[in-house]
């Protein structure tokens, strides 16, 4: 049975503008219109039916051409939009299920949200829009009976949740759940303090709000790309009206009494969607609670707590029967801080580390010199604790999620055996295989490259796959096989030339995707070994060069940043020169940035300079370049090496001496004093 929809239009949106006009109705119908537009251009999620429809029936060819435009000088904003819009709707799907007892969506435009009931007819759900776009699309929300439907006028920043009360629409007693979309499109800084405020005073403890809009430097960015593209469609009115800082936000949430969930970007939304974290515009999110009172609080749910009910989170319990051993060679280190790593030797030059905190998995608090989970379970069996079982097995599965333990058939396939099921399915095509694969895989949803290969075979049928040996490609449907078995054998062939200069070799399995169509940041998933190590590498920025540099990453990660890029550009120049960053413009001198080489070894940025001005991180990427051939052909590879390695020890500072002393200089003060001499 589907939930009955209320639904409430907005006559006026309070602008930012020193004017303080008020939003047209031709403005609102823009937004929406522009919305539906981005939504539709190709990413990784414009292959929903539901979107396209949606498109093809409210955005205008004018406006499409528009939104291609915005796309262009903004790569990123057609996802941003589409992965904004997939988590509203299933947030307002997982309601019923998170015992809301009624929704309230804000400024939704024209997306769309098909939402099912729960036994009782709750969750209750109330849409706020223009009435201007309300009339243009009058099923926001596709649900039946449609016969409980109310407009009152209202606006947005003042009086809204007044008039919702009046007409029956929302009660004070009910938790709710409040879902406030797009606020920096038409809102102001008084429409997110109306808001906050009333979900405060107009609802029940426990109820929560999720909204979002851009932080002040993004809002900044966004007019200054689209200002001058959008004039002829919003009749000269500013597309970005306001931003805010994220430390002003959190500060103005505190004030009001709320309980801070998560404040998040987009990246985080596209990481838990997909695995990686590629986007070049990004929103800020806040997900906000009303606290139920001192006697009452809760524990801060996982992001993951938005769009999936309790039944899935639900902890799996292990079989008395499991062991759980650690797979050979994975390495232990409890500093007695607050978190203990375990690392999972990949190459010799690259280790895949997890953190895993103290409080989150109580097993961790009784280490104590272990070497392996058994002995955490025979520690925790010993001391007769009541939550034996439930510790071990918390551990358990966090550790088996990211392929650290040794396979057990008792629990089942593990990551290994899964991925080539879904290796098959991708190849053939086959969705049937991919639904069962993909279930298999949702115990290890934690792991990031589990999360990418469950979205790949979500569409199964949409992209080309190809794999032989240790490598694999996934590449868009416009791909030819012919194309995507090309870019296979240069991987295969770049893989096998960066081993030999490195003198390692990978035992796992590496995928590279190319099936994005947009301009994005080639990423290479470093911190995952299983089911494979992820190189994603959208086509538009695809070369060998690039190819060469991700692969080095993969076969070579040390602790510091800075070496580990000046090592991927020196193997790119070695293997595959070409016109690729950082040699992708004319040569200028490396250059220093008055650190020391103390300070760009152990520095925590990426690569130490700020990432918007792009001459200085280029520069840097040229000056971690030529410290690595000055290094090799100083004291020959296995020299640089032996540094490398240090940098990602325990005790990285003392081990860095020591490889210095190894290559007959004294300090590391000394190294520096002696590379800059030979600039």
């Amino acid at each position: 049975m589907r939930s009955s929809i209320s639904t409430v239009s907005a006559r006026s949106f309070s602008c930012s503008s020193p004017s303080d006009e008020c939003m047209t109705e031709e403005y609102a119908l823009f937004r929406a219109r522009l919305g539906a537009a981005l939504r539709s251009l190709p990413s990784e999620l414009s292959w929903r039916r539901r979107e396209r429809i949606c498109m093809e029936r409210y955005a205008s060819p004018e406006v499409l051409v528009l939104a291609t435009q915005l796309e262009r000088c903004t790569p990123g904003l057609a996802l941003m939009m589409q992965l904004r819009a997939r988590l509203f709707e299933q947030v307002a799907c997982a309601a019923h299920e998170r015992g809301f007892d009624q929704v309230v969506t804000v400024g939704w435009g024209f997306a769309r949200c098909r939402i099912r009931q729960a036994e009782g007819g709750r969750p209750r759900f109330v849409a706020i829009e223009h009435p201007a776009v309300l009339g243009t699309n009058a099923g926001i929300v596709d649900a039946s009976p449609r016969d409980n439907i109310h407009a009152p006028a209202i606006d947005f920043e003042r009086g809204a949740w007044a008039a919702l009360t009046e007409h029956a629409c929302c009660r004070r007693d009910r938790k709710t759940l409040l879902l406030v979309q797009g606020l920096s499109l038409w809102g102001s800084p008084d429409a997110l303090a109306y808001w906050l405020r009333k979900i405060v005073e107009g609802t029940a403890p426990g109820s929560e709000m999720l909204l979002n809009l851009l932080d002040e430097s993004g809002a900044d960015r966004a007019r200054h790309a689209t200002n001058g593209v959008v004039a002829f469609g919003a009749a000269n009115r500013p597309l970005i009206r306001f931003g805010v800082d994220g430390s002003r936000l959190t500060a103005e949430i505190n004030a009001r009494g709320l309980e801070l969930l998560h404040l998040f970007d987009s990246r985080q939304i596209q990481s838990m969607y997909f695995g990686v974290e590629d986007l070049l515009v990004r929103e800020l999110y806040a997900w906000v609670r009303v606290p139920e009172g001192a006697t009452g609080a809760t524990a801060v749910p996982a992001l993951r707590d938005l769009v999936l009910p309790p039944e899935a989170l639900r902890f799996r319990e292990l079989p008395s029967s499991f062991r759980p051993r650690l797979r050979p060679g994975v390495q232990l280190r409890d500093d007695g801080a607050a978190a203990v790593t375990f690392t999972l030797p990949v190459t010799m030059l690259r280790g895949c580390p997890i953190s895993l905190s103290r409080r989150e998995l109580a097993a961790i608090s009784l280490f104590d010199g272990a070497s392996s989970i058994a002995d955490i379970a025979t520690a925790l069996t010993q001391r007769g604790l009541a939550y034996c079982s439930r510790a071990v097995s918390t551990l358990a599965n966090t550790l088996r999620a990211h392929g650290f333990l040794a396979h057990d058939p008792i629990v089942g396939p593990d990551l290994t055996v899964l991925q080539e099921q879904a290796f098959v399915a991708l190849r053939q095509r086959d969705a049937s295989l991919a639904r069962r694969v993909s279930r298999l895989l949702a115990a290890s949803s934690i792991n990031p490259a589990v999360v990418h290969l469950r979205a790949a075979l979500r569409i199964a049928r949409s992209i080309v796959f190809d794999h032989e040996g240790e490598v694999a490609v996934i590449a868009g449907s416009m791909t030819s096989r012919s194309e995507a078995r090309a870019i296979l054998a240069t991987a295969r062939k770049t893989l096998w030339a960066i081993s030999r200069v490195l003198g390692v070799r990978l035992g796992g399995q590496v995928l590279i995707d190319v099936s994005s169509s947009r301009a994005a940041v080639p990423v290479t998933m470093i911190a995952d070994a299983e089911p494979y190590t992820l190189v994603w590498i959208p086509l538009p920025t695809y070369s060998r060069s690039m190819l060469c540099h991700e692969l080095t990453h993969v076969l070579a990660m040390s602790g510091s940043v800075w070496l580990s890029e000046g090592l991927a550009v020196w193997m790119q120049r070695l293997i595959a020169p070409g016109p690729c960053f950082p040699d992708d413009a004319a040569a200028e001198s490396p250059g220093s940035y008055g650190r020391s080489l103390e300070e760009q070894l152990f520095g925590v940025s990426q690569p130490n300079v700020p990432r918007w001005n792009a001459w200085l991180e280029r520069a840097a990427y040229r000056e971690a370049a030529a410290f690595v051939d000055w290094m090799v052909r100083r004291s020959g590879f296995a020299g640089f090496a032996g540094l490398f390695v240090a940098c990602r020890s325990h005790d990285a500072v003392a081990d860095v001496e020591a490889a210095c002393r190894s290559i007959g200089i004294r300090s590391l003060g000394d190294l520096d004093a002696e590379w800059r001499r030979c600039q």
